[in-house]
């Protein structure tokens, strides 16, 4: 398998995964049969802003649980929901009553409520995309862009709940954005990627995409989208350059203030040397190349100056001339 996952790495996700193979559960799993069959369910507005869902009397002798899900959820969160007040039920730590808000941002969360929310959190994603399927649909569909949106429709889920799947359990070498008109509102990368995403509130048509391609596009109303690359896996080096890489980096350094000309100097030959040098010297000079332009592309950096000088036209210059020195051609 491409990233096979042998077994959920918590403990509320075993539980999650033991349950699944009980009942021998596959997606779409029907939440709401299962919910009805351990406690009461009450679908009803909750007049609360936030709230999502609670459930009351866990782990009480002699009472059943009880489980209230906001009407004014959209149909996915709701089945999230669901999901998530089963794993209160199930995780055996979880006890006496509990107001949930999924996403995870209320500030009257003390440590250890985000703690018990991001369990069950964890259970609800095992439980409606349990690991085995994943690994299994990961199989079926090598690119991220296919498989979140075989996931997010298959599995009944958002899209947001597809994609945390996905980034765990695609192989690396991808890096996906989501957009709101073509600006980034989030970015990230498979598990083991070296790949630099887009940085957040970067606008799209600013991005590099030399290095990368395979692009899938997945279209979430008018305004917002996914988008997922791959990184290029073979990045062909030009000649070497006559004029020599150090020559180059002080040409491009000339605008930049005399005060931190030093320290962008530096940084800039860490960056490239710390790929660099992971080569002996005389390794394929293509290879050394692509992993240097994929290391660069994209680098979200706090000192503006660096991003200048990785951005410069003649930037590439000064990459061909350390690549091929190392590689002695």
């Amino acid at each position: 398998m491409l990233n096979q996952i042998d077994e959920p790495g918590t403990a509320e996700e075993r539980i999650a995964a033991r349950l699944v193979e009980e009942l021998e559960l596959s997606p779409p799993v029907d939440v709401e049969a299962l919910a009805r069959s351990l406690a009461d369910v009450t679908v009803k507005i909750i007049p609360f802003d936030g709230i999502d869902g609670l459930c009351l009397d866990l782990k009480v002798s002699g009472k059943r649980p009880k489980i209230w899900v906001s009407d004014g959820a959209h149909r996915v969160r709701r089945r999230f929901t669901l999901a998530h007040e089963i794993g209160h039920i199930k995780i055996p730590w979880h006890i006496g009553n509990i107001i949930d808000k999924i996403d995870g941002h209320s500030k009257i969360h003390s440590r250890i409520d985000r703690q018990i929310e991001a369990e069950a959190n964890r259970f609800a994603a095992e439980l409606l995309m349990p690991n085995v399927w994943m690994c299994a649909q990961a199989d079926r569909f090598p690119h991220p862009g296919h498989l979140m949106n075989y996931v997010a429709e298959t599995a009944d889920v958002s899209y947001e709940a597809a994609l945390y799947r996905t980034i765990k359990f695609s192989k690396p070498g991808y890096i996906g954005a989501y957009l709101r008109d073509n600006m980034v509102c989030w970015s990230g990368k498979t598990t083991g990627t070296l790949g630099v995403p887009p940085e957040r509130r970067s606008h799209i048509t600013d991005m590099d995409v030399s290095v990368l391609e395979d692009e899938v596009s997945i279209k979430i109303g008018d305004r917002f989208r996914y988008v997922w690359w791959k990184i290029r896996e073979k990045i062909e080096a030009l000649p070497k350059p006559i004029e020599s890489w150090r020559t180059v980096l002080q040409e491009i350094l000339v605008n930049v203030p005399e005060d931190c000309r030093e320290n962008i100097h530096n940084r800039v030959n860490a960056t490239v040397g710390a790929v660099i040098g992971k080569f002996p010297i005389g390794s394929d000079v293509n290879e050394m190349y692509r992993l240097c332009r994929i290391r660069c592309a994209n680098r979200n950096d706090t000192i503006l100056w660096v991003k200048y000088v990785f951005d410069h036209p003649s930037f590439d210059s000064y990459l061909l001339g350390r690549c091929h020195d190392r590689a002695k051609t």
